[in-house]
């Protein structure tokens, strides 16, 4: 015959509400977040190349990753490290101006962000050669070399640089020229520019020269002239031919 003990029963309840609460509440400590990394510099930027101008280098590369800026590092041999000339806070096209003709520019690019600088990139070079001649009344002197900083003052004086260093453009400044041209086959020459730029303006290269002192022989060939105003010595405003 079975009996009855409440008891016993009273304690097995117990027993199991006390197991289904450790169950239910469990750890209550809450999961740390997984370590970030530390933080680090950018990657060096990448495909970085050097392209030649006239008196000017354009140095450009493919942005990395996490950078904020670029630093751009330069030597005139090759070799170049991080105590070298740099030009800093840059971007890419970054376009080193006043360089001289015929000197090799060495560069390398490191990319920037708060953590400090990438390794170096690949190093690169260009060599900038005059591709015109400049001519400037105001700011050109006829012992230059005729390049874009350091122009010649006649446009007689371009022509023979042209020659010596076979170039087909000439370039001028806009302004007035004391000076009857005599125009050669083969050469362009563009009038109207204004500085610094040398960017093409509203204004022309103007030759006040003699009724009589101006003219073109010898031309057989395309060749062109624009932006130049010719007027006579005495002429009213706006009497020219060009």
């Amino acid at each position: 015959m079975l009996r009855f003990n409440p008891s016993r029963l009273l304690l097995t309840a117990w027993i199991l509400l006390a197991a289904f609460l450790l169950a239910s509440c469990g750890d209550d400590s809450t999961t740390e977040p997984e370590p970030e990394p530390d933080p680090t510099p950018p990657d060096p930027p990448a495909q970085v190349q050097a392209v030649a101008g006239d008196g000017a280098v354009s140095v450009i590369w493919t942005p990395s990753n996490e950078a904020k800026a670029y630093n751009v590092y330069w030597a005139t041999e090759p070799g170049v490290s991080g105590t070298d000339s740099v030009s800093v806070d840059t971007a890419s096209p970054f376009v080193h101006l006043g360089r001289e003709n015929g000197t090799t520019y060495y560069y390398h690019v490191r990319a920037v962000n708060d953590v400090g600088e990438s390794e170096a990139s690949n190093e690169i070079s260009a060599t900038p050669t005059m591709a015109s001649v400049y001519v400037s009344g105001d700011t050109g002197d006829d012992d230059n070399d005729g390049s874009r900083a350091t122009p010649v003052a006649t446009l007689a004086r371009a022509y023979e640089v042209a020659q010596a260093e076979d170039l087909d453009t000439i370039q001028m400044a806009a302004g007035d020229y004391d000076e009857v041209p005599a125009f050669v086959e083969g050469i362009w020459v563009e009038g109207g520019h204004d500085l610094p730029d040398w960017t093409v303006g509203a204004d022309r290269s103007v030759f006040s020269v003699p009724a009589t002192g101006a003219t073109v022989s010898d031309i057989d060939a395309a060749t062109i002239v624009s932006n130049v105003a010719i007027v006579a010595g005495d002429a009213t405003t706006g009497n020219s031919i060009a």
